[in-house]
């Protein structure tokens, strides 16, 4: 049985430090594609997610021509919310959380439509889980947090402080 690994992290605001641990992270951990919840900030930080299957989500904060000519270069998908992505057998639902973002990934968590609802924006980890399903806030990778989710439901929180 193979083992799937989903990286999931939002609001990495140009913290170059973070990013940088937090793909190292996921390349030792078997990561097979990564979801980034919006506000990248810097449309060159896409670059280092080439490594990777990735899907942006667009923030507030960021430059929807920028980011999905950076993400073009790298193969990787830049979507306004909200981005619905089947992964090994589990139907996501990403969202940023701004311009109702929140109001619509609490609506997806509960409708049961969805295995995982992932969110970002208010740079608080949130992990709930119900029936099987799962809505996650990473926090903010800006301020180090990130998670690992696995094929069979497991989350891990995470820190860049961890990996120091």
């Amino acid at each position: 049985m193979q083992f799937f690994s989903l990286g999931v992290i939002s609001d990495s605001h140009d913290n170059d430090y973070s990013i940088q641990v937090a793909l190292d992270v996921f390349k030792r951990h078997g990561v097979d594609q990564i979801v980034h919840c919006g506000d990248v900030i810097e449309p060159r930080f896409v670059g280092y997610f080439s490594d990777f299957k990735t899907t942006f989500v667009l923030g507030n904060n960021d430059d929807e021509a920028a980011l999905a000519e950076e993400a073009a270069k790298i193969g990787a998908v830049v979507q306004r919310q909200p981005v619905c992505l089947d992964w090994h057998g589990k139907r996501l639902f990403l969202v940023h959380g701004h311009d109702g973002g929140y109001s619509i990934a609490e609506n997806a968590f509960h409708s049961g439509d969805w295995d995982v609802v992932c969110y970002g924006h208010s740079h608080v980890q949130d992990l709930r889980e119900a029936s099987g399903r799962i809505i996650l806030n990473p926090g903010a990778l800006e301020n180090g947090d990130f998670c690992i989710l696995t094929a069979n439901g497991d989350v891990k929180r995470l820190n860049v402080e961890d990996f120091v």
